[in-house]
C-alpha cells in the first residue's frame, strides 16, 4: 500500500529527474538530447500517473473499509438489541383469527425501558419498529400499527370495510 510521504517522495524524485534531463539536454549535441528529452518526460508523466492513480485505487480501498467497518458495526449493534427481545404469540389463533407474532420487550433487559412490542417483520429486516395500538369502531377492534412497515394486526376484533383506506403512511397519520 502506498502512503501519501511515498507518493510525494516519488513525485519529487521524478521531478529531480526531469531537471537532470534537461541540465543533460546543454551539454551535447541539443538536437538529439532534445527528442531523448521529451521521451524522457513521457516516462515522468506516466510514472506521475500511475502514482496518482494509485493513490486514487488507495482513497477508494479507505473509503470501502470505513463502509465495511460501519456495516459491521451496526450489525453488532443489532446483535446486542435484538437480545433484549423474544418472539411472543399475542392470539394464540384465538376466535378463528391467525396467530399474532410479535417480538417484546424482556423484563430484564438493560438499559431498562417500558414494556412493549416491536414488528416481527421489521425485526427480521433489522429494523426496531414499536408498534402502536390503534381503536377502530370504539371497543370492537383493537390494532396494532406498525409505522415502519405499514403492517396491521387485529388483537380484538376483525377488518370492517369501513377500515378500507385507513392504511398510515409512514410516518404517522392518515
Amino acid at each position: 500500500m502506498i502512503t501519501p510521504t511515498e507518493i510525494t517522495a516519488a513525485l519529487t524524485s521524478l521531478k529531480a529527474a526531469k531537471d537532470v534531463a534537461q541540465a543533460m539536454v546543454t551539454l551535447r549535441d541539443h538536437e538529439a538530447f532534445q527528442s531523448k528529452l521529451f521521451e524522457f518526460q513521457s516516462k515522468i508523466i506516466d510514472a506521475q500517473n500511475a502514482v496518482l492513480a494509485a493513490n486514487d485505487e488507495r482513497t477508494g480501498l479507505i473509503t470501502h473499509i470505513n463502509d465495511l467497518e460501519k456495516q459491521l458495526a451496526d450489525m453488532q449493534a443489532w446483535e446486542i438489541e435484538k437480545g433484549k427481545y423474544e418472539l411472543k404469540n399475542l392470539t394464540q389463533g384465538s376466535n378463528g383469527q391467525p396467530s399474532i407474532f410479535v417480538y417484546s420487550y424482556k423484563e430484564r433487559a438493560e438499559p431498562p425501558e417500558p414494556s412493549h412490542y416491536i414488528c416481527a417483520n421489521c425485526y427480521q429486516n433489522r429494523k426496531k419498529s414499536i408498534l402502536q395500538t390503534e381503536p377502530r369502531n370504539p371497543g370492537r377492534c383493537d390494532v396494532l400499527i406498525c409505522h415502519e412497515c405499514l403492517g396491521e394486526m387485529y388483537l380484538h376484533g376483525q377488518w370492517m370495510p369501513e377500515h378500507a383506506g385507513r392504511k398510515r403512511k409512514k410516518g404517522g397519520s392518515y
